[in-house]
């Protein structure tokens, strides 16, 4: 009998995995819709409250405070519950609390819900990207990650195009933009419903049968996309076959098997690459509409300079 890695190895790219990538990307893109729109919301919020510019530095981390307790979490709580499971409450998480941010009154009720969101946000970035690879072979799976971490950048332009448009119709523009942002999860969450759960994960739990199945069902749709049978499995080799059980046990094995020696070089290179995409995205594009608004441009003219600059980095990031 054939492992879940054996089978999943042999499959073609097809319109499943095409679907897969819609679905993950159009998640990714709405995480970057979310993250991107506090730029354009915090001017208006240091006008209407008159915010300090400690109290707005404050709001533009709030979401990566979140972020990071969701991201560390993320990936326990996949091992133990399910990568599915824990991709869809991280989708719900995020949804309610955009949408509760939307009727904030003060300061403090907006900190709390953005790292509350930022929470949902970073768990299902964390999670999203291992859960989809996990169905694709390995000879796709790097340009599959690659094309999905894309969808990012296209959440920061349609987040400035959003900015412009909206955040200068009046006060409670900013609250209409939050609200905007939290309704396409809705409809995300509808589409997701048909996923699968990660036949790997179910094989290494000893959920076995429930792995089966699901090959069965992703193989019966390969084979009727492609139009084609599906070629034999290969039976990996012994040290192939238990790579994946080299790292076991708790949590923290987990952790520290990332800087262990066999694993720290890629580990490093991982952390720098990802710490400077990150400062970026959040860091630079976050403060650049306030900060060209304390330089006397305008609301509008500000956040047309921004959409210039967001509007470059899907060929940036597709690139690579």
């Amino acid at each position: 009998m054939y492992s879940v890695s054996e089978r999943l190895e042999r499959l073609p790219f097809s319109s499943f995995h095409f679907k897969l990538l819609i679905i993950g990307g159009l998640g990714l893109a709405f995480e970057a819709l979310d993250a991107g729109i506090i730029a354009f919301i915090l001017p208006s919020l240091r006008q209407q409250w008159g915010l300090t510019a400690a109290q707005a530095g404050w709001i533009a981390s709030s979401t990566y405070v979140g972020f990071l307790v969701g991201a560390l979490l993320s990936g326990m709580l996949g091992d133990r519950f399910g990568r599915k499971v824990v991709m869809m409450w991280a989708l719900v998480l995020f949804c309610v609390a955009t949408f509760a941010n939307a009727f904030a009154t003060n300061f403090h009720e907006f900190y709390l819900l953005r790292m509350v969101a930022g929470v949902g946000m970073g768990a299902e970035g964390a999670i999203v990207a291992p859960y989809l690879a996990e169905f694709v072979s390995s000879r796709y799976r790097g340009r599959f990650t690659g094309a999905l971490a894309g969808f990012f950048s296209f959440g920061f332009v349609l987040s400035a195009l959003l900015g412009y448009l909206i955040v200068p119709l009046g006060d409670d523009g900013w609250r209409w933009l939050m609200m905007i942002a939290a309704a396409p999860v809705v409809f995300l969450l509808w589409m997701r419903r048909s996923l699968f759960e990660s036949p790997r994960w179910l094989e290494d739990t000893g959920r076995k049968q429930e792995a089966s199945d699901i090959c069965d069902a992703i193989e019966e749709q390969v084979r009727r996309s492609t139009g084609k049978p599906l070629l034999t499995p290969v039976v990996a080799n012994q040290r192939a076959s238990t790579a994946t059980s080299e790292i076991g046990g708790s949590a923290w094995n987990k952790f520290a098997a990332l800087l262990s020696p066999k694993y720290m070089k890629t580990t490093m290179v991982v952390w720098v690459f990802w710490i400077s995409v990150i400062f970026c995205y959040y860091a630079f594009l976050v403060w650049i509409p306030s900060l060209l608004v304390a330089k006397g441009f305008t609301i509008t003219k500000s956040f047309s300079f921004t959409i210039l600059m967001a509007a470059s980095t899907p060929k940036c990031n597709t690139a690579d």
